[in-house]
């Protein structure tokens, strides 16, 4: 807790320290405290609206509390800033999955293949988008590469 009073009479010299306001909210996740969290990574946006890391941190928060259409945007926005970026785009394949949008999870899910990503997850909800839509094929083609990357017993 002595690290959030230190942040914040950093923000009450320097209101507009989005740094600071960052780390107060990161901490309060931490210490699960989603509300003020929440709180927190709002102030870290309003002084610098590209901060990548609140925005994803932003959209878990949203998709912990099923609020996937807010979760959705924060992603999308995040996304925006770096398309490269393989937390965010894991996030958006798991929010679109859970919105039921499987063309979208798999257009993410693709993207993330292409940045050559070698990531379960994403071949675990490429394999049920597919599954989703009716095409066995596809759904078995990325449980099998899945598989690949789990460990050998």
């Amino acid at each position: 807790m002595n690290s959030i009073k230190y942040y914040e009479k950093s923000l009450s010299i320097f209101p507009g320290n989005s740094d600071a306001s960052y780390k107060v909210g990161l901490i309060y996740s931490m210490i699960g405290k989603p509300d003020q969290s929440i709180k927190y990574y709002r102030q870290s946006l309003e002084s610098t609206p590209g901060q990548l890391y609140a925005l994803n941190n932003l959209g878990s928060l949203y998709a912990s509390r099923k609020q996937y259409d807010s979760a959705k945007y924060y992603f999308t926005n995040s996304i925006h800033i770096d398309s490269t970026n393989e937390m965010t785009l894991t996030n958006l394949v798991v929010v679109h999955c859970l919105l039921k949008e499987y063309d979208e999870a798999i257009n993410f899910g693709n993207k993330a293949i292409a940045l050559q990503y070698r990531n379960g997850k994403i071949y675990s909800l490429l394999s049920q988008s597919w599954l989703a839509k009716g095409n066995i094929d596809m759904a078995n083609k990325y449980a099998e590469l899945e598989k690949q990357l789990l460990p050998v017993k």
